[in-house]
């Protein structure tokens, strides 16, 4: 592979029309994205304060159906709070 050649792991599952990125710097999901969402939900289950940057990148994730669908199948909530209660 070569310099700036991605390969496409999965076609369609990392797009997406709106910016959801925390930084801003892409409008397109990167592998990172599925880790801090569970680093995310896991700093609220023990109460860790976020900035309102990654709160609101967390709520607009809360939104895909990929990621709906995703906490659905492990059998978790989107409520990370109610995680092994």
């Amino acid at each position: 592979m070569r310099g700036s050649q991605v390969p496409s792991v999965a076609p369609g599952l990392c797009s997406s029309t709106s910016s959801f990125s925390p930084t801003g710097l892409t409008a397109q999901l990167v592998i990172a994205d599925p880790y801090l969402v569970v680093m995310l939900m896991w700093a609220g289950k023990v109460e860790i304060e976020v900035p309102k940057r990654l709160s609101g990148y967390l709520a607009r994730m809360k939104t895909r159906p990929s990621v709906v669908r995703a906490l659905a199948y492990e059998g978790l909530s989107l409520d990370s709070r109610q995680w092994f209660s």
